[in-house]
């Protein structure tokens, strides 16, 4: 059925290719290894555009589009709360945009009760007559209600919103930003050091580098006896950078089959 298919698309698009009508065909697939070659030749689908995962400039911008229609604190620090986003996606960022205004609602909420509770409690510690009964609901019903004035969004939102939502990388079950952190290592400070320059500060502070002239290695090297602690290394800078860490055996990349250990280390 498969390939039946495939073959009445290729001369469908072959047929409007000939045709004086203005017709395009837009594909959409998220694993454009698995269509067949032949749709994928000049004259059918001849032109592919990626779409590939935001990096930190695209979900600033990204942000500033969907937080348009928000209450933001003054001079929000996108950049900041951009380094707490690692993998986000378009999709992933509006679920977080969604569950930060859900947060600051709860933390409005929950602020206007404590008050309550507290004029309550002042209320029962005075000793006064019946005639105050009628201020103190005059000030409950003032403070009942929340100030929209003062009531802003703040970065603490959106970071604990960031617990709640999973994104597209870690949904698949192999990438997470690991929980371990310098202070589970002991000793290995020059190593510390090392990776901190070479691995931490280029993702935490690009622009630092970039004015220098420096540009940031593309792979590090950890080497030495079973149990001195490389993987918990590896966990622990991870954490520090905010990045995703994917932990690969070796055995999980090999495969007797032609082209698959390839396909894996892929």
């Amino acid at each position: 059925m498969e390939v039946r298919i495939v073959s009445q698309l290729c001369t469908c698009l072959d047929d409007l290719e000939k045709s004086d009508e203005q017709v395009v065909v837009i594909g959409i697939t998220s694993r454009p290894e698995t269509i067949d070659s032949g749709l994928r030749r000049a004259g059918r689908f001849e032109r592919e555009v990626e779409l590939g995962v935001p990096n930190e400039e695209a979900r600033i911008e990204i942000l500033e589009i969907l937080t348009r229609g928000m209450r933001l604190e003054p001079n929000f620090p996108f950049k900041d709360l951009v380094k707490y986003t690692p993998g986000y996606v378009g999709a992933d960022i509006q679920t977080l945009c969604k569950e930060a205004s859900i947060t600051a609602v709860e933390r409005a909420i929950k602020s206007t009760e404590e008050n309550i509770v507290k004029e309550e409690e002042k209320s029962e510690d005075k000793e006064e007559k019946l005639d105050s009964k009628d201020n103190e609901e005059k000030e409950s019903s003032e403070d009942d209600g929340i100030d929209l004035e003062k009531f802003f969004i703040e970065v603490a939102d959106f970071r604990a919103a960031s617990k709640r939502v999973q994104p597209s990388a870690q949904r698949e079950g192999f990438s997470t930003v690991p929980s371990t952190t310098w202070n589970d290592v002991g000793a290995l400070g020059k190593v510390r050091e090392e990776l901190n320059m070479s691995i931490a500060e280029p993702i935490l502070n690009p622009q630092r580098f970039k004015d220098i002239g420096l540009s940031a290695p593309a792979g590090v090297l950890l080497y030495g006896p079973p149990g001195c602690g490389k993987t918990l290394v590896a966990r622990a800078i991870a954490n520090e950078s905010k990045a995703n860490f994917i932990s690969i055996k070796g055995p999980e990349l090999l495969n007797k089959y032609v082209g698959e250990s390839e396909k894996a280390v892929r």
